[in-house]
Formats: structure tokens, C-alpha cells, sequence
């Protein structure tokens, strides 16, 4: 399946038989009959499984089929390696239209891989760039989804622990949980990120940086700055020193606003090019250090995008597809780890 994903040559059957190529290497086929016949190889694609699930009422996980590979993933994510301060929280997505994936399956126009896709929601180290942990965009019960990545007892506390939290906050705090007391820095967008959400991680042992939405709840309002009101390099803080947190915002080519409670309330230099000119800038500090370290889930897509398995094979269910992007995500941890 490597082979057919970094030579392509359309049809299956391409592969098989007389090649074009023979001539080239001095008679030596590069057909793929000395390897298997496509019969077998077809019967090993279609028999491709990870857990034969038995379709009951005691079962809630829409995503057993492939749970046994996103626990191993997960256990053996942060294992083996030491990341840096800063890490970052995001979206990953695998394109598929399988039509019995749907209820895992979420539309968004805007991303660029396909509309239809899985969502992973992965935390990853800002400098190497490998994932540490990530949960599947699906509904099942956290009990279910830690299931052998911890023990029941400590799962069945953080399940009642993050009962009272909304959604995005029990989300983020379940993916977090592996460096939980390490005292790290979580980047993240504002999709995510919240006053009520930093304050959650400073009770866990961790920083947060981020940018926020303008309405975002307990967010000073009196931060916010207006784009006709200014002009570029404007920024304005304010420091909440109960919660040791403070909010900013800058006028860069748009309006950027970040909270951190990692950062302190000074300000930097940055060089921006302005036409044919470069000019220097002075941003707060948490705004520029939030641009140098949100962008590890992006070069993990990025090194997970060359020869992806995912990419190159079709299936009809669902676990199969998925199961290769995982496993792309298992060489990429491998690659990088080697580099």
C-alpha cells in the first residue's frame, strides 16, 4: 500500500502485469506479481480491521470499531519523548465521504483537505512538532474513551471532575490531561480559548495563551481596540492580578486579541513589510510569542500530508480510512523523533 500510494498509476490493475518500466531496469519487472497476486491483495484490502464490534445496546461508542488503535496511539504518544514548553492545541481533519461514517463525519467548507472529514482535536509540541495526545470528534463517554490509557478509577474521577464544565472546556481538558502538573504552555485559537479556560488549566498545573473573541464571556471589554480608531502597531493591555492574566490587543493587518496568563504586560519588536519598506513594530510579548508557538498541529498536517495513505486509497467504511491517517500519525511521531 506505500508503494501504490508514492508510484501512481490510476487502477489497481495497473500495478499487476507488464510494465512500461521493464525495459528501463534491463529486463527486472517492477510488476508487483512477484510480490502477490492482485486477488490476495484485494481479499487482504477488504478484510483490513482493527475490532469486530457486535452491534448491541450496551455499546455507545461511535468509534469502537477503531478504539483499540486511537488508545495505542495515545498511551504511547508521550512515552517515549520529552517536548518543550510550549505546545499547541488544535483541529486536525481527514477527508472522507463514507456513507456509513456519518455520524463521525463533520462538514466545514473552509478546510482545505475535503468538506467532509474526521475531526481530531490533537496537542502537539510546538518545536519537533509531535503529538503527545488527541480525541476523535465523536460522542461516546470519556469512561469509554480512556479505557486503557488509564485506569477506570482515574478516569471515572475526571469524567465526574469535568461533568461541570461545558463542552469545549471538558474537550481541552481531556486532551491536556498527559502533561497535566508539568507546568507547559498551551497555545491555542480562539475556538477554544476562554478566561474560564485558563483558570481551569492553572488549577491542573498549566499555563494558557490564546487568542479570544471580542465577545467572548469575562473578557475586559475596554481592551478591545477599533480598527477606525487606530492605526497599525496600536496595542492596549490590562493585567488582572487576582488571576495573575493579562488580555491584549493589537492592530496588526487585523485586530488580534490574546489573553495568557504565561506572558508578562511588556512589549516587543517585530518587522512587518509594509509595501516595499520594512518596519519595525512593538506587539505585546504574549501576542508575538503566540505566533512563534500555535503552529506545531499545522506542521504535523503538513508532514502527515506527504505520501499519506489516507489520501491515496478509497474505502467505503469509514475505520479504514481513518485507521490509515492514525497510522500516518504513528510515522510522522516516528520520523520526527528520528530527525
Amino acid at each position: 500500500m506505500f508503494y501504490l500510494e508514492l508510484v501512481d498509476r490510476g487502477e489497481y490493475s495497473n500495478y499487476w502485469g507488464e510494465q512500461v518500466e521493464t525495459p528501463i531496469f534491463g529486463g527486472n519487472s517492477v510488476s508487483l506479481d512477484a510480490v502477490m497476486p492482485i486477488r490476495r491483495f484485494k481479499q487482504l484490502r477488504q478484510s483490513f480491521c482493527f475490532q469486530c464490534v457486535e452491534v448491541n445496546d450496551a455499546n455507545h461508542d461511535q468509534a469502537a470499531r477503531i478504539r483499540p488503535l486511537l488508545n495505542l496511539l495515545r498511551m504511547t504518544g508521550p512515552k517515549y519523548v520529552s517536548p518543550g514548553r510550549n505546545l499547541a492545541l488544535d483541529e486536525a481533519s481527514v477527508a472522507c465521504r463514507s456513507k456509513y461514517g456519518k455520524l463521525l463525519i463533520v462538514y466545514n467548507p473552509m478546510k482545505p483537505t475535503g468538506k467532509y472529514h474526521f475531526r481530531l482535536y490533537m496537542l502537539c509540541c510546538s518545536t519537533t512538532w509531535i503529538p503527545l495526545n488527541f480525541r476523535l470528534h465523536c460522542q461516546s463517554d470519556l469512561t469509554e474513551r480512556l479505557a486503557g490509557v488509564t485506569t477506570q478509577a482515574e478516569a471515572q474521577a475526571l469524567s465526574d471532575e469535568l461533568t461541570v464544565s461545558s463542552s469545549m472546556r471538558q474537550c481541552v481538558l481531556e486532551v491536556v490531561r498527559p502533561v497535566y502538573g508539568t507546568r507547559r504552555i498551551i497555545n491555542s485559537d480562539n475556538y477554544y480559548t476562554s478566561v474560564q479556560l485558563l483558570d481551569a488549566m492553572r488549577l491542573k498545573g498549566l499555563y494558557g495563551r490564546g487568542t479570544v473573541r471580542k465577545s467572548s464571556a469575562r473578557f475586559p471589554r475596554h481592551v478591545v481596540i477599533e480598527k477606525n480608531d487606530c492605526t497599525r502597531g496600536t496595542s492596549r493591555q490590562a493585567v488582572s492580578a487576582d488571576r495573575n492574566t493579562v488580555a491584549a490587543s493589537w492592530y496588526d493587518s487585523a485586530i488580534v486579541t490574546v489573553i495568557s496568563n504565561a506572558d508578562a504586560s511588556t512589549l516587543t519588536s517585530v518587522t512587518r513589510q509594509v509595501r516595499s519598506d520594512k518596519r519595525t513594530f512593538s506587539p505585546p510579548t504574549c501576542i508575538k510569542e503566540y505566533n512563534i508557538n500555535m503552529q506545531g498541529v499545522d506542521r504535523l498536517d503538513q508532514v502527515r500530508g506527504r505520501f499519506s495513505l489516507a489520501d491515496g486509497h478509497s474505502f467505503k467504511k469509514w475505520y479504514k480510512k481513518l485507521g490509515l491517517a492514525l497510522q500516518r500519525v504513528l510515522y510522522a511521531q516516528v520520523g520526527t523523533r528520528t530527525n
